[in-house]
């Protein structure tokens, strides 16, 4: 995305929002908004069924040339447009829009399996995948914004369109047009080993059961059955034939996924700067500390309790290849010695950047009055080399599934020294962990801060803690054969209203509601065992339903006459209603439901901050050993009759009456 002038826009900075075409180099225009409305209402008029994907930066406003954007990363085209059109939004016109990020908010991309691509798309094929085409289309926003929450402190996916059209599918099919299971074509066979059209882009790794769907002329012969020993690639994969006879099976016949096993990938990676010698770290301390008490920089303790002010933080932090700075629009300078006047001197470059950067878009409330003459640093310390030997993970430790990168951009988590009054100290802190940032990303903003002589036995601990929050926020569902109508909302006990989404206040109280979606045909579903838990903005996962023991959890309940239809809502009885309290930040609300009972205490663990006042087989095993250290692709497969869904609602303290806030 980019921007272009147009002296005859209604806006105050005569700028239009633009998708940049490949040949752009070659001076070719970017395509504006306005253009892009007319072409979309265009398909409209033919009486289209138009949805709209869009992963760029601020992407919310993409087919309406509303004011955008904070920070524009691409430069603006000057040459001027002139245009004074104003179509209709599509979306009011019956499209269905959906992008990556809202007005003001950048697009982020991670690295994966193939390539880097942008957190909104990866979050979109996640959940395709494991839904069946029937799901509704805020029902698929729900998820994917659940998802991209835990990967990005910076956007928020934006869903747009009428209430009727967000209830249908997400491709306009209509219910039960299309089936909800995953079918893979089989491409050869050799020997015992079967080469499959199906892969990464499907979500599942090793020990995957797929069985064959069509027999063909051979109805009395048992189907095949394979089983996924290596995924090779975004579509292919090799199996071994474990029961029926395989020779004979032509190519293309499908097989249906029948047991699950999740891919093989890290839970969690993380950055952490080359060790130094305690000698070396006292001689950076003495070097550096001058900046906490000069008058150039702004020296920042814990970037996660800044306010939230709109002023850039700028990061310094060692790599393999000398120091660093960092700005809030990942831009970086080499710093020639990690002394005060070298680091001042780099923070000072990109703080000049920044300003120019923001004067260019005419942010005047952002511009250098908010970057000078003070920037706000904060300074990472690297590992001494005892620290660092205590924390094992990474490829060829007994916790692999905690993956190391060469970059904090790459990482959800860097491990961060830091220097006070009171000294030095480690905690595993997001690459962005300011308050704004926290807005947006569920996992939490840092460990608890670690002395010296704590951090050896604590900081690997912290980290596997950080690996399982995040393998909740992840975890991919199987591919569902069963449409679960059924979504978790907050229900205010005093005020009635419904929340999946939003803030909610300290001392309200909810009622855990499962809702059914009223606009699709209400059929039967099997019973599911339904659990609910919390994970708060500290990692700490509790129980919420059911709260202990083993309860009559199995939806629809038994007081529901099953030859009716199903109920539009059904509540789920705790003895008190659910209280918002402390640690206030972004919750996320889990739902999971099974066809087979799970232990309780599976969805309860500790979290990875103390700075405030189980097993089985099959699917227990798996879902008990969600974000484990080590990456094992040899697990049970689990059936594929379980779900999961996330719905996430950032926490605040309850506004003080009169306070204006």
């Amino acid at each position: 995305g980019a921007e272009r002038y147009n002296s005859k826009s209604w806006k105050a900075r005569h700028l239009d929002q633009t998708i940049v075409p490949v040949d752009a180099n070659s001076g070719v225009f970017d395509i504006r908004d306005k253009e892009l409305a007319d072409l979309f209402n265009r398909l409209i008029d033919k009486g289209v069924s138009l949805t709209l994907i869009f992963d760029s930066c601020h992407s919310g406003s993409i087919t309406r040339g509303d004011p955008t954007g904070l920070v524009r990363l691409a430069s603006i085209d000057r040459r001027d447009s002139k245009d004074d059109s104003r179509p209709t939004p599509p979306e009011e016109r019956g499209a269905l829009v959906f992008s990556a990020a809202q007005d003001d908010e950048l697009a982020t991309e991670k690295p994966g399996p193939d390539g880097d691509h942008g957190v909104f798309t990866t979050a979109l094929i996640r959940v395709l995948r494991a839904t069946p085409n029937s799901e509704p289309a805020h029902q698929i926003y729900q998820r994917v914004k659940a998802i991209v929450q835990a990967e990005s402190n910076v956007q928020e996916p934006v869903i747009k369109g009428t209430e009727a059209n967000k209830r249908r599918p997400l491709f306009g099919v209509a219910m039960g047009d299309l089936g909800g299971r995953m079918t893979v074509a089989l491409l050869r066979v050799e020997a015992d080993t079967a080469t499959i059209q199906g892969g990464v882009a499907l979500g599942f790794g090793p020990g995957t059961e797929l069985v064959q769907l069509d027999q063909g002329k051979s109805k009395t012969a048992a189907p095949v059955r394979l089983r996924v020993v290596k995924v090779t690639g975004m579509s292919s994969s090799r199996a071994t034939v474990i029961s029926g006879k395989a020779a004979n099976v032509p190519a293309g016949t499908l097989f249906v996924i029948d047991k699950w096993s999740p891919p093989d990938r890290p839970v969690l990676r993380v950055f952490m700067p080359p060790a130094v010698t305690v000698a070396e770290l006292d001689g950076l301390a003495r070097s550096l500390g001058e900046m906490r008490t000069g008058a150039a920089l702004e020296w920042v303790d814990d970037p996660s309790t800044l306010s939230d002010d709109g002023r850039p933080l700028f990061i310094v932090f060692p790599t393999k290849s000398g120091w660093k700075a960092r700005s809030p629009l990942g831009t970086t300078a080499s710093i020639a010695a990690p002394n005060a006047a070298a680091v001042s001197a780099a923070v000072a470059s990109l703080a000049t950047e920044l300003s120019e950067r923001a004067a260019q878009v005419s942010l005047a409330a952002r511009s250098t009055a908010n970057v000078a003459p003070r920037p706000r640093v904060f300074v990472v310390l690297p590992p001494s080399t005892q620290v660092r030997a205590a924390i094992h993970i990474g490829e060829g430790s007994a916790n692999n599934a905690i993956a190391l990168v060469e970059s904090p951009d790459q990482a959800n988590y860097i491990l961060a020294g830091r220097l006070t009054g009171e000294g030095s100290s480690y905690a595993w802190l997001r690459p962005d962990a300011t308050s704004s940032a926290q807005k947006h990303s569920s996992l939490p903003a840092r460990s608890t801060w670690f002395t010296p002589a704590q951090a050896p036995d604590s900081l690997e601990d912290r980290v596997l803690r950080l690996g399982r929050v995040n393998g909740w926020l992840t975890i991919d569902s199987p591919p569902q054969d069963e449409f679960f109508p059924y979504q978790l909302v907050l229900r205010n006990v005093e005020s009635g209203e419904a929340k999946d989404s939003g803030v909610t206040y300290g001392g309200d109280r909810y009622d855990l509601v499962l809702r059914r979606d009223t606009a699709q045909h209400p059929k039967l579903v099997s019973k599911r065992w339904i659990y609910v838990f919390a994970l708060n903005s500290y990692g700490e996962a509790i129980p919420v339903y059911p709260q202990s023991g083993t309860v009559e959890n199995r939806v629809p309940f038994d007081s529901v006459d099953v030859q009716s239809l199903l109920p539009a809502e059904i509540k789920l009885p705790r003895k008190s209603p659910v209280t918002i309290g402390a640690p206030y930040g972004m919750d996320t609300w889990i739902l999971v439901t099974s066809d087979e009972a799970i232990d309780v205490e599976t969805f309860r663990f500790e979290g990875v901050r103390t700075d405030r006042g189980a097993g089985g087989g099959g699917l227990a095993a798996l879902l008990a050993g969600v974000g484990g250290g080590t990456r094992s692709p040899t697990k049970d497969a689990s059936p594929t009759t379980w779900s999961v869904q996330r719905i996430t609602l950032l926490s605040k303290a309850k506004p003080v009456a009169g306070s204006g806030q």
